[in-house]
């Protein structure tokens, strides 16, 4: 894995979250950006948003002792949020993914542009800005 990985914050290092958002990132930067491939990585990392919030929100839960204490149920539990995550993601999820779709389009666009035509939407998108 690159460097980038090493600058995550802690969060991201634990559960594959860092080994996830690296597979993304090499999707991305591969070029092979067909609106498939921006969609699928949108969603990946939608979902990988999502399982570090349920594994967050789980945390601020106390544990009631009716279920064992232990690595197994730990891994168990983190599992079961990879896949709800998942689905959740795939089913709609929380509209993530389409924002991230939608600007991950715009940057290809924006590549794709002549200098002139990028400096006219950079002084266009500073503009707004200011207003």
């Amino acid at each position: 894995m690159g460097s980038s990985v090493n600058m995550l914050p802690p969060a991201l290092h634990n559960d594959g979250a860092s080994r996830r958002l690296e597979n993304i990132r090499q999707k991305v930067a591969s070029g092979k950006n067909d609106d498939k491939a921006l969609g699928q990585a949108a969603t990946e990392l939608e979902s990988l948003f999502i399982h570090l919030l349920l594994k967050k929100m789980r945390a601020t839960v106390p544990q009631s002792g009716f279920v064992g204490s232990g690595a197994g149920r730990d891994i168990h539990t983190s599992l079961i949020d990879m896949q709800l995550s998942r689905r959740l993601a795939h089913h709609g999820g929380i509209g993530l993914a389409d924002m991230i779709y939608n600007n991950l389009k715009a940057i290809e666009a924006y590549k794709d542009q002549s200098d002139a035509k990028k400096l006219t939407l950079t002084t266009k998108a500073l503009s707004d800005i200011d207003r």
